[in-house]
């Protein structure tokens, strides 16, 4: 049988079917260092992890700049991760919190996470801000990111610059309303609370006077008053038989 030049057996080798699976085995052997790049990255000095090239200098500073200011309002470590794939045999979300516990061990810590495969956005938190923060509303918080991400009106760096602000506004509401619950009086309360008391105090202080003032009257009126004793001798043999006597006179006495 006669041999095929090499250069129909390399038309041969690239018909549609094998060409996909060369296709493919290209896609991996370019992205696989990708994969290992995010697993084996120590913790980003910015707190921002692209591998995906979206992020231009401008954008990646406003999201460092933001978490910065996020991680200090809320005490804890914030990151951002931006990758092509998740890694090999991890979803998106899983891949978060691995990477969040490596580079958080033991911390409170919240991870944003992109992956441009499927334009998508997962975040990681912490156990802590489960317990502290509705489960519902960090749920209804990942959602907004993903429609913001989704919408591709905007170029994906803007996308990605808003959908991070808007989860730091989101996370701050959460957190301010926390502090107002842990509060027994909010601080708008306080002023009225004391203007009330400062109003009872005076009207106790009056009362207390007017009640003094009237036991004291009161007193006064009970008191009793003690004639002295006279001393009457008898008369006639009348016990108490003893007095003066008037005379009357209606002429003038005669002379």
């Amino acid at each position: 049988m006669p041999r095929l030049p090499s250069s129909l057996l390399s038309i041969r080798l690239l018909r549609p079917g094998r060409l996909c699976w060369v296709t493919m085995l290209a896609c991996l052997l370019l992205v696989g260092p990708a994969y290992s790049a995010l697993l084996d990255s120590p913790p980003p000095a910015d707190r921002v992890f692209d591998d995906t090239r979206a992020l231009e200098a401008p954008s990646r500073q406003i999201i460092a700049a933001e978490l910065a200011e996020l991680a200090s309002d809320l005490k804890c470590d914030l990151w951002f991760t931006a990758v092509t794939f998740p890694a090999d045999s991890l979803t998106l979300r899983q891949q978060s919190h691995f990477t969040r516990e490596r580079w958080s061990p033991g911390q409170p810590a919240i991870l944003l996470a992109y992956s441009r495969s499927d334009n998508a956005v997962g975040f990681s938190f912490s156990p802590v801000f489960w317990d502290i923060y509705p489960t519902a509303t960090l749920v209804e918080i990942t959602r907004e990111a993903t429609s913001r991400i989704q919408d591709n009106k905007l170029p994906l760096d803007e996308r990605l610059v808003l959908a991070v602000q808007q989860f730091g506004q989101k996370i701050r509401e959460l957190e301010t309303a926390r502090i107002l619950q842990t509060q027994r009086f909010a601080p708008e309360e306080k002023q009225s609370l004391v203007t009330l008391a400062a109003l009872l105090l005076g009207a106790a202080f009056v009362a207390a006077l007017v009640g003094i003032l009237s036991r004291r009257g009161d007193h006064a009126a009970e008191k009793e008053m003690h004639l002295p004793e006279v001393t009457v001798g008898l008369r006639l043999g009348a016990p108490f038989g003893g007095g003066h006597i008037a005379e009357i006179r209606t002429q003038p006495p005669a002379r």
